[in-house]
């Protein structure tokens, strides 16, 4: 029988590649920090792409890197010592052939992949340092800056006390002793943490459809371990799924979505007070609302181009209408303090940021060339963004997060400061998670990264922004 070869299809990325190689060849030089970086170097390259960077590794310790070509979409490799070519070559000619079970009887092309001398992709010293530690959960967490307490539950049990409440205020995260099934059948599958504010926690419960609509209650609770809820709202229910639920400065702000008279899907911002909900605004158009971190007012989306800002209820003529479509509706929209609002747009290659004081009317903006996807097509180096989502940091920090599905170099991050405008970023080879969703917690006081059912703890801020080249943003007035 020919001797043993890995088999991937050629869309295939790096750090697939690599990892197949590693687990069916073993070599030491498979687990040194040069062959870490290369994984780091074109983990979201196509794999043909680290093909010689790896022939150049392994050629230090007598190796050789082998393809059989068999004239199909799937790639075989092999990596061998020198004195096993000969063997290799007879096993995947005559032996191949001879095999009496084999009923594709044609010649497949053996092709070596010849090293040279040039210098490694990336420097060891590079590889990634970022995560301080990772946990693997059993399942992925719902958190954020101040929403710190999530339920984990398996996807692979039935049981009927699946599900854990975490907090992810500490690290590692700990379980919480709260009510479990024996008081309360119902309490993990209704209530789920939304905010915590100082010694107070504010949670939202889900009440049972009953054949209805959906609908959930809020409460503050300040004793997690006596559980003694205190109702919002005077204890009315809000329509809708409490996903569309954010806290601003003592009240919380909800979209939350309903049919209208006609059949057609409608929309409402509604403020929730301790003691009622209000209206702020509807319409027939998906609506987001953005809290500001100063004041119990919101910026509210209508549609992809109309903006506003509210602290209480207004109608369409209080709306802008900004010049170019949002890139992103749901995630794309930062209040700052004041009247200043920064949201996104897209050009054909990068993302442009734009910062907007409703008091002036002062628009600027600024193209963040430094940051996104970048790759080659047909040797021509291209630049592209994915989709984008923004959480905020400490202090003056905001964080810009990016994913994308296209093979090349992809940034995970880009911090910037709203006072300095500072910024740098985090690249796909720093974390060891898969583009990874970097947020800060605040009760933890450190920055984390979410990946499924992985969580990394990051270095102190001053250590994850130490040594990286740092890029001001240099605004032009629009």
């Amino acid at each position: 029988m020919p001797l043993p070869i890995i088999s991937f299809d050629a869309s295939s990325t790096g750090s697939y590649f690599l990892l197949m190689v590693r687990e069916a060849f073993d070599y030491p030089c498979l687990y040194s920090d040069s062959f870490e970086a290369l994984a780091d170097a074109f983990s979201n390259d196509l794999a043909k792409h680290c093909f010689q960077p790896l022939a150049n590794l392994i050629s230090a310790d007598g190796l050789e890197l082998w393809q059989v070509d068999c004239a199909e979409d799937t790639v075989h490799m092999a990596v061998l010592p020198t004195e096993g070519v000969e063997a290799f070559k007879v096993s995947w000619t005559e032996g191949f052939q001879a095999d009496p079970e084999e009923t594709r009887h044609f010649m497949p092309q053996l092709r070596r992949i010849q090293p040279t001398n040039a210098a490694p992709a990336r420097s060891a010293n590079a590889r990634r340092t970022l995560a301080v530690e990772i946990v693997d959960l059993p399942a992925e967490p719902d958190i954020d800056i101040d929403r710190g307490i999530s339920l984990l539950r398996s996807p692979y049990s039935d049981h009927t006390d699946n599900g854990t409440f975490f907090d992810f205020s500490r690290w590692p995260p700990v379980k919480l002793p709260l009510p479990g099934f024996a008081e309360n059948a119902d309490f993990a599958r209704r209530w789920r943490h939304l905010h915590r504010d100082g010694e107070r926690d504010i949670w939202t419960c889900m009440e049972p459809k009953g054949g209805g609509a959906p609908a959930f209650k809020l409460a503050r609770i300040d004793d997690l371990q006596a559980w003694t809820p205190a109702w919002l709202c005077d204890g009315a229910s809000i329509p809708g799924h409490d996903d569309g639920v954010k806290w601003m400065c003592g009240q919380a702000i909800h979209v939350c979505d309903k049919t209208d008279a006609h059949g057609k899907p409608a929309y409402e911002v509604l403020g929730l007070s301790a003691g009622a909900s209000e209206c702020w605004y509807g319409s027939r158009k998906e609506l987001h609302v953005f809290p500001f971190g100063d004041a119990a007012r919101c910026v509210i989306v209508d549609g992809d181009a109309h903006i506003a800002i509210a602290e209480g209820p207004i109608t369409a003529a209080d709306f802008l209408r900004l010049p170019k479509p949002l890139y992103d509706l749901a995630e794309g929209v930062i209040a700052l303090g004041g009247e200043t609002v920064v949201f996104f747009t897209g050009t054909k290659s990068h993302l442009r940021m734009h910062r907007l004081d409703f008091a002036t009317m002062a628009h600027d903006t600024c193209l963040l060339k430094h940051f996104g996807h970048s790759g080659m097509a047909r040797g021509t180096p291209y630049s592209t963004f994915g989709n984008l989502g923004v959480r905020q940091g400490h202090g003056d920090w905001w964080i810009l997060n990016h994913k994308s599905n296209q093979f090349g170099k992809i940034d995970i991050a880009l911090f910037w400061n709203a006072v300095t405008d500072e910024t740098f970023v985090i690249g796909q080879g720093d974390i060891k998670l898969d583009q990874p969703t970097v947020i800060y917690q605040r009760g933890l006081g450190r920055y984390l990264a979410v990946r499924g059912e992985s969580v990394a703890l990051l270095p102190e801020f001053d250590a994850l922004a130490g040594g990286r080249e740092k890029v001001t943003l240099q605004w032009e007035r629009a």
